[in-house]
């Protein structure tokens, strides 16, 4: 009877494991990914990829990545975005068919203020014969973490917008005071403008009283 009952025990084992029950032996899971980038400016987005977490007995049926932010996501591979500065520490973990979980290393991701452009211009000026020319050069300005996208120039109500620091002649018929001022943009929207006073007078001639435009803008080089 013993004889009996042992064999239909290992039977029924071999049967149970053939009939689902192969978790009793289930290997967990092996959880890796990679960040790309680790450090940047905000907002910083960055691409996680877990191609290399795997199983080595069954199929991974669940990753859930803690971005370290409070935020959470699933996927094999996922973007997120960083809003604010500070220090990051994304976890990733994947379950198995088995329920079994793992837990990757953590990477450090590590997000910056962005710092604004500094707006910059010279002007130099000089009479020709009854108009005064000056020459606006915004090349001294700069971006120190990215790149000026946008030199809007207000001229005395006249306006431009360029995306080059282009060297511009301006025109001067009438004699006055102008407030001539560059605001430049970055690429991650943060503004600066310099504002300089300039003071038009003739003292030789009188300005063309026909010319019914105060001012002329034009790109010198």
């Amino acid at each position: 009877m013993k004889k009996k009952l042992a064999a239909f025990g290992i039977a029924g084992l071999l049967l149970l494991g053939v009939g689902g029950c192969q978790c009793w032996f289930n290997k967990p899971p092996v959880a890796s990914f990679t960040a790309n980038p680790l450090s940047g400016v905000a907002p910083l987005t960055v691409s996680f990829n877990a191609l290399s977490s795997y199983d080595p007995d069954g199929t991974i049926v669940e990753y859930r990545w803690d971005f370290g932010d409070g935020t959470v996501g699933y996927g094999q591979q996922v973007t997120h975005t960083y809003y604010n500065p500070g220090i990051y520490y994304p976890v990733l973990t994947v379950t198995d068919d088995c329920k079994a979980v793992s837990k990757a290393s953590p990477v450090t991701i590590q997000v910056i203020a962005n710092k604004p452009p500094v707006a910059c211009f010279t002007l130099q000026w000089w009479w020709q014969e009854d108009v005064v020319i000056a020459q606006l050069d915004p090349r001294c300005s700069y971006d120190p973490d990215g790149q000026i996208v946008e030199y809007r120039w207000q001229i005395d109500g006249y306006q431009r917008v360029y995306t080059y620091p282009y060297v511009l002649r301006v025109i001067f018929y009438y004699e006055g005071t102008y407030t001539i001022s560059l605001t430049v943009k970055d690429n991650l929207g943060a503004t600066a403008t310099s504002t300089k006073t300039f003071y038009v007078y003739f003292p030789y001639s009188s300005p063309k009283s026909e010319q019914k435009e105060k001012l002329k803008i034009e790109i010198a080089e």
